[in-house]
């Protein structure tokens, strides 16, 4: 029964369709190291938590050239949000000033 019931699932299309494909392979690819500090950053967003006090999201901030990791606790998920964590913890202890 089971090698019918294999065999039915492998001739269905619609089976096949909707199969989730956990084995995919991703062509490798060369990602090159930036020049100077803060030109490449990652940022990722992560949430909705259970941390209290308002806090829902966490928002982390990696330098790719130093790898220094910044990450800041907020309230929503907006972009605004987003972007004052940027400034304030990132942009505030660098040489750069923004306007």
């Amino acid at each position: 029964m089971k090698k019918d019931s294999q065999l039915w699932t492998r001739a269905c299309l619609s089976c096949q369709w909707s199969k989730v494909h956990r084995h995919t392979q991703s062509v490798p690819g060369e990602f090159k190291i930036p020049p100077h500090r803060c030109q490449h950053l990652n940022i990722d967003l992560v949430g909705p938590l259970q941390i209290g006090k308002g806090f829902k999201y966490l928002v982390t901030i990696k330098d790719r050239l130093t790898r220094w990791i910044e990450a800041v606790l907020l309230e929503d998920q907006s972009a605004e949000s987003i972007a004052k964590a940027l400034i304030k913890t990132w942009f505030h202890a660098s040489e750069f000033r923004v306007a």
